[in-house]
């Protein structure tokens, strides 16, 4: 299952950087837009005919994902150069990611059958998607009071790792054991209810304490905060850093790197949460984040948009982050071309 998930998050990693550099080298993203368009179609019918396909579906529902890959963030760094010369309010591109342990991990801990816990994920997902709709409208009037690296940092980054802490078991007691046969394959009794709880192949299950409810609800509410807030500055910083120039294939470039990640993770917690535990999933991946947060801080000064910076070192200018102007920036340095061209015309004119 792991490989079925990484396989779409593959093909955005791979796909992006080059459908970046298609799109700057063209000076138009309109033909790669209608391939990715038409190769996610392709691939979505695929995909809903799996049923009906002869042979190792399988194999077909990794290709499909694959390709259904490629257009999801593959557009976005296309649209990205399009939008370019729109400056900061061009789009951003933002994806709620679905948390692919969440059923799993609920139904070990919380001895949920697949029903309950297929609902009440279903339920907790939607409300952190309006948790993180509300988050996106905040974060203009946030950027206006702080630092949009702040803004990033502490209340992007740092939110997660909360989140992350908070999932670390704590509860007094142990999960519920349940014996799916020596072949882990009997699901029901012999009264035809489902067995449930922590699986008594995972060795973890009988020494480390249970999630409790609270604790899960109260982190998955940091993380749908502090995800948006994350995800959605650091390209935007990113932008300015770049500034008025083709943008496609770095975007590419980094949104790939994005999706290395998420090719890696369904692998990472198939084999460290099934063998290990929450302690090592949850401790593992709080670490990584509070490092991120230390080499963001150590790049603090490079994320500096060029003409921020230099505003930054003006008599009288505040060090904060300034918005650049692209459009504008273009027409002034088209304007100052034209009356350099008029005043040199002048000036031959004189002479003669």
């Amino acid at each position: 299952m792991g490989y079925v998930v990484a396989a779409n998050p593959l093909g955005q990693m791979l796909f992006s950087p080059l459908v970046g550099w298609w799109g700057n080298k063209r000076g138009s993203v309109r033909l790669p837009l209608l391939i990715t368009l038409a190769l996610f179609t392709l691939a979505s019918a695929a995909y809903s005919l799996l049923e009906v396909i002869p042979g190792d579906k399988k194999i077909y529902m990794v290709v499909a994902r694959f390709f259904v890959g490629v257009l999801g963030f593959v557009v976005g760094p296309g649209l990205q150069a399009a939008v370019t010369p729109l400056g900061d309010h061009g789009v951003t591109f933002m994806m709620l990611p679905i948390n692919i342990l969440g059923t799993s991990l609920t139904m070990d801990q919380f001895a949920w059958s697949k029903k309950e816990a297929l609902y009440y994920m279903g339920i907790l997902m939607s409300v952190g998607a309006v948790i993180a709709c509300v988050t996106f409208v905040l974060i203009g009037p946030l950027c206006k009071r702080f630092e949009e690296r702040k803004v990033m940092l502490w209340g992007g980054f740092f939110l997660m790792v909360i989140g992350r802490v908070l999932c670390i078991p704590w509860g007094p007691d142990l999960p519920k054991i349940a014996d799916f046969g020596p072949y882990n394959n009997i699901t029901e009794d012999d009264n035809g209810t489902e067995i449930v709880g922590c699986p008594i192949t995972q060795e973890w299950c009988l020494y480390t304490p249970q999630l409790t409810i609270t604790q899960f609800f109260i982190g998955y509410g940091f993380t749908s905060v502090g995800y948006p807030l994350g995800v959605t500055l650091i390209q935007t910083i990113f932008s300015k850093v770049l500034g008025p120039r083709p943008q496609g294939v770095w975007m590419g470039l980094m949104t790939g790197a994005g999706c290395a990640s998420r090719v890696l993770g369904p692998v990472f917690v198939g084999f460290i949460y099934t063998r290990l535990g929450t302690y090592h999933t949850f401790g593992i991946t709080g670490i990584m984040l509070i490092i991120s947060m230390l080499w963001l801080q150590v790049v603090n000064k490079r994320l500096i948009p060029p003409e921020a910076n230099q505003d930054s070192h003006a008599p009288g200018k505040e060090g904060k982050d300034v918005e650049i102007p692209l459009v504008n920036l273009r027409s002034a340095n088209i304007q100052t071309s034209h009356e350099t061209e008029k005043h040199n015309g002048a000036s031959d004119c004189d002479k003669a």
